[in-house]
């Protein structure tokens, strides 16, 4: 009795082992040394509340060019539950950049965006912001049908590869974006087919790598932030540790709050001839 026990134990053990494991569909890359440089503007947000806890959030640096320095970070407004909040990141040579967030500048429920501000600047030999599609004004959709690479970053939470929501982690296997405009019925706008993320991975970024034929100041390929993830469209998937998550991901629209953080990168970033 007591081997048969022993075997079905160690049979459940086995299964629980395999359903640990990365989903087949999981295409997510942790990043590293060999990853792409414009992952270093995704960072950290540090959420931390008056009773003692704390959460973890993504936050992308951006600007109306790669190579002007920036004091602006775009999360998901569901993140900003507490008043004590700093930004960080990892860059590829392995320099730790850290901000407090001194000011909330936007905040917007319904499509679930914030705008914040850092403290101080960061400067783009450290970290290039990315940019918005000011000059184009291209929606997402047609970014992609002209050729743009969609990649989605963030903070995931489970243990298999965001090790807790420690380290950054992207996936840039995306099948498809959809997009919908009517701000009613889609108050976030966009959705990813084939790009995987769990919870913690809110705030993160969905970019578009993109050579813009209207461009007469950004010229070339550039690295577009077109919105912050929301979250998973589904919750399918299951790390060992509980944090459940999706290939199709939520994300809002640039649209819906480029024409604030216009405003406010010209405040606070200075504004850039031939961008309006």
């Amino acid at each position: 009795m007591k081997s048969v026990f022993k075997i079905l134990l160690l049979a459940s053990l086995v299964i629980a082992t395999v359903q640990a494991e990365l989903h087949p569909s999981d295409d997510r890359k942790v990043k590293g040394p060999d990853s792409p440089k414009f992952l270093d503007a995704v960072g950290r947000l540090t959420v931390k509340k008056s009773t003692g806890a704390t959460n973890y959030c993504g936050a992308t640096l951006v600007g109306f060019t790669a190579d002007r320095k920036s004091r602006i970070v775009v999360t998901s407004a569901h993140c900003l539950k507490a008043d004590n909040i700093s930004w960080k990141t990892t860059t590829k040579s392995g320099k730790v950049i850290k901000r407090k967030i001194v000011k909330v500048l936007e905040h917007e429920t319904l499509s679930d965006y914030a705008i914040l501000l850092l403290d101080d600047y960061v400067e783009p030999s450290d970290v290039a912001p990315l940019i918005i599609d000011y000059e184009g004004g291209d929606s997402v959709g047609r970014m992609i049908t002209r050729g743009g690479k969609a990649v989605i970053a963030g903070y995931s939470a489970d243990k298999e590869l965001g090790q807790g929501g420690k380290v950054l982690t992207y996936d840039d296997s995306i099948e498809s974006i959809g997009s919908c405009n009517d701000e009613v019925k889609c108050p976030v706008g966009g959705s990813t087919r084939g790009g995987t993320t769990y919870s913690g991975a809110s705030g993160g970024a969905t970019i578009v790598t993109f050579e813009s034929p209207y461009a007469s100041v950004n010229k070339g390929v550039q690295h577009y932030f077109v919105g912050p993830i929301k979250g998973g469209l589904t919750s399918h998937f299951e790390s060992s540790n509980g944090i459940r998550g999706s290939n199709n991901t939520l994300f809002t629209f640039h649209e819906r709050f480029w024409s604030p953080l216009f405003d406010h990168m010209v405040e606070y970033n200075g504004a850039v001839e031939g961008i309006e």
